[in-house]
């Protein structure tokens, strides 16, 4: 999961989501989605000409 807070999309920081929806999220990506096992929560800063994973 990687949620982002920006103004202008070109530079952003992680959106700081309460811990209680992290879990429920987690808890339904592994229940729903056949194949997962696992949830990670992204909190790595953006650089300037990045938004996607790397």
């Amino acid at each position: 999961i990687r949620c982002w807070d920006s103004i202008d999309a070109r530079q952003a920081r992680p959106t700081q989501l309460p811990f209680a929806t992290l879990e429920k999220l987690a808890s339904r990506i592994v229940r729903e989605v056949p194949g997962i096992v696992s949830v990670t929560y992204n909190i790595t800063t953006k650089p300037p000409s990045t938004m996607e994973a790397i």
